[in-house]
């Protein structure tokens, strides 16, 4: 059945239903089967604190906290557990896929739309995104609503621009990120005003308001934040990561399923290919209405092209600019989560480009095939297994045996969460040398007959080094376990250790 007819058969509401439904079951789907991880915590750590405390606590470590004050009272009715915290993430990433079909149908036809929905439905990084208790599910929500309101604006309905500038505002919010995609937004949209001759400044008061109270809210943030871990790098980022980020965009990551380096270039090419495909299946659709005598419209799929180009690669080239030219990102590749929804545009565009329909359909599906196997491989990753490692030690150690966990400052809330049963011992995992280490060893083990060693991403730290060469004569390893980036020892005390 073709789009158009499932779309002429099914009333559009319940076809949006039938989407988000079956994109949420995609985002439970192993939904706690890995433990939560480092950041997941910093939002335990958040929700748990009175309304002031959790503000000033999120403002301190130079986020704003727009997502946790949505959160907190979710965590009232439905507590802490990993499925409660994570299900607001997994409902709000479902819910970008019905936006996009509206979004893509409005542009292009329903044949891209349904296509562009499976493939944000199935794509594995927003799934991901649906997967965490974390607030980048919330800027592709909002991403996705603001494209959707901005096309209707666009046709000459007012009461849309408010809601564009709500949406804007909602995901300007949220996280530094989401201004970026907002001024290339506006950028590409003025751009095609100009052009048109269809300008008008009421667009300029709604831009300029939107930036007005985003620009308030991260003046403050910038004054008030103390703790904030952004520092500067050496210059631009390589250039493999730009060709990695761009590629699980579309397609996720591949190390889960594919792990050779050959299969990430395929993918490269692949995204570079359909965003090209894209380009000339617009055109042809221009020239197609052109052709049966249509007006040129404002908003048309040559536009249309614009906007799902911008949306998949808007933060990707702000990030690389202004790492290169001030310094001051990081190199993680989550942040270019957000282009996901158009990185799906883009593709159900070129697919429904295609003029054969035994073509296209053989193109959809491997497409989706792509997706689906890298969606599967993250279903299957452990994921940080900090959860094993101290559910393992609350089982085996004895009452009197001291535990250090080698985390900088979540070793509490980790030991809390997971029920270590004792108040662990913190060991910085860096700025720390041998000396401060041992005494630390030294003073938590007096009178101990054993104690454990808990290490979570236990990059640039010498602890194992130093607790090994500290033990010699007074401890002995009893046993180690080996978990996926977290570790386990176990040392008990030797016949001529002393006390």
């Amino acid at each position: 059945m073709t789009a158009r007819r499932l779309r002429g058969r099914i009333p559009i509401g319940w076809l949006a239903l039938m989407l988000f439904l079956a994109a949420l079951a995609a985002r439970l789907a192993y939904l706690n089967s890995r433990g939560l991880w480092g950041d997941e915590f910093w939002t335990v750590i958040a929700i748990r604190l009175p309304l002031p405390g959790l503000i000033e606590n999120r403002i301190t470590r130079g986020h704003l906290p727009t997502y946790f004050l949505l959160l907190k009272p979710w965590y009232g009715l439905f507590g802490e557990s990993e499925w409660s915290l994570r299900m607001p993430s997994a409902i709000a990433s479902a819910a970008a896929v019905p936006l996009l079909y509206l979004f893509v149908a409005r542009l292009w036809n329903p044949t891209a739309a349904l296509w562009a929905a499976l493939f944000l439905l199935l794509n594995q990084r927003a799934v991901w995104t649906g997967q965490e208790a974390r607030s980048f599910c919330l800027i592709l929500l909002a991403a996705a609503g603001s494209f959707h309101a901005l096309v209707h604006a666009l046709e000459g309905k007012r009461r849309w621009v408010w809601a564009y500038g709500l949406w804007s505002l909602f995901g300007a919010l949220q996280l530094a990120i989401y201004p970026l995609l907002f001024i290339w937004q506006g950028v590409v949209t003025a751009g095609w005003l100009i052009w048109r001759r269809r300008w008008r400044w009421g667009w300029a008061v709604a831009w300029l308001i939107v930036a007005a109270a985003a620009a308030a809210a991260y003046l403050y943030l910038g004054a008030h934040a103390t703790e904030s871990k952004t520092e500067g790098l050496p210059g631009w980022y390589p250039w493999r990561l730009y060709a990695k980020a761009l590629t699980e965009v579309f397609w996720g990551e591949f190390d889960y399923v594919f792990p050779r380096d050959i299969f990430r270039w395929v993918g490269l090419a692949l995204a570079v290919g359909v965003i090209a495909a894209a380009g000339l299946g617009s055109r042809r659709m221009n020239r197609a209405g052109a052709a049966e005598g249509a007006a040129p419209a404002l908003v048309s799929p040559v536009f249309g092209w614009w906007l799902g180009v911008t949306w998949a690669m808007a933060v990707l080239v702000s990030f690389a600019l202004i790492s290169g030219l001030f310094q001051v990102l990081d190199d993680s590749t989550r942040y270019f989560t957000i282009g996901t929804a158009g990185a799906a545009a883009l593709s159900g565009v070129a697919v429904a480009s295609i003029s054969r329909r035994v073509v296209r359909r053989i193109a959809g599906l491997a497409l989706l095939a792509l997706l689906a196997a890298n969606t599967a491989g993250w279903y299957m990753h452990p994921g940080d297994q900090i959860r094993e490692a101290v559910r393992l030690v609350a089982e085996q150690r004895r009452p009197d045996e001291p535990v250090f966990i080698c985390r900088d400052t979540q070793a509490e809330t980790i030991a809390d969460y997971y029920g270590l049963g004792t108040a662990p011992i913190g060991i910085p995992r860096a700025r720390i040398g041998r000396f401060q280490i041992e005494r630390i060893l030294e003073e938590g083990t007096a009178g101990a007959p054993g104690f454990w060693i808990i290490l979570y991403k236990e990059r640039h730290t010498p602890l194992l080094m130093v607790a090994r060469r500290w033990a010699e004569g007074k401890f002995e390893l009893q046993g180690g376990w080996n978990f996926s980036r977290s570790r386990v020892q176990h040392y008990v005390r030797g016949s001529g250790g002393g006390e």
